[in-house]
């Protein structure tokens, strides 16, 4: 994934909004644009959307890295 200027790293998944475009590494799900739909970070989980097709999947802080689109 190439990463710009308007792209940040969230390494805290609590600090996530439903509402957000995010962008995400590690599935091949998450090639689009995502958009947050819920989040439970005591769960470390956050559930979302991705816009083109609008599929949605939960994913797991271990396993993915997330960038929030600005």
């Amino acid at each position: 994934m190439k990463h710009g200027k308007h792209q940040v790293e969230v390494t805290d998944w609590s600090v996530l909004q439903p509402g957000e475009r995010v962008a995400v590494t590690g599935d091949p799900f998450t090639q689009d644009t995502l958009c947050i739909e819920e989040t439970a970070p005591e769960l470390g989980v956050i559930w979302v959307r991705r816009k083109t097709s609008g599929d949605r999947k939960v994913l797991n802080a271990g396993d993915y890295r997330i960038w929030r689109l600005t």
